[in-house]
């Protein structure tokens, strides 16, 4: 169309977004147009956890030991996650503290999971004593209160 005048379009916006916000747009010109929008909604991602604590290590199995992650914080749709394998594959529970009882001494690993991210994780050695060393010592703690040894 000669003598008329083209109007090259602004080159569309980018920038950061930390919050969640409602955007307008509408067209402008020789007939303005209703304007529409949309929400653009942020998640926040989740912290890496500094440590674990446990409640009851070092006991034989049949007592509960109690595993509650430390530090760290949960983003957008996250939970802590627990596992005994460095490979995240045999979950063990979820949520900010699991009970577990194991048969043999187990490294327990947690991590958050969520929307955004999984964080890295940490593990923490739950120890449980081997019954016959704790009868081994009992018999011995008996012999010496009696100052003899028994036939």
């Amino acid at each position: 169309m000669p003598g008329s005048a083209l109007r090259k379009a602004a080159a569309p916006a980018s920038r950061l977004i930390r919050l969640s916000t409602t955007y307008y747009v509408r067209a402008e010109g020789h007939s303005n147009t209703a304007a529409v929008n949309a929400l653009v909604t942020v998640k926040d991602p989740s912290t890496d956890p500094t440590n674990i604590t446990i409640t009851n290590d070092n006991t034989c199995q049949g007592t509960a030991k109690t595993l509650t992650v430390v530090g760290g914080s949960l983003g957008t749709g996250a939970d802590w996650y627990w596992y005994s394998d460095a490979g995240f594959s045999v979950a063990e529970g979820s949520g900010a503290s699991i009970s577990v009882d194991p048969a043999t001494s187990t490294t327990y690993y947690v991590r958050a999971e969520g929307d955004c991210n999984a964080t890295a994780a940490v593990n923490a050695l739950v120890t449980v004593k081997d019954p016959s060393t704790v009868r081994e010592h009992h018999h011995h703690q008996r012999q010496h209160r009696r100052g003899r040894p028994r036939p």
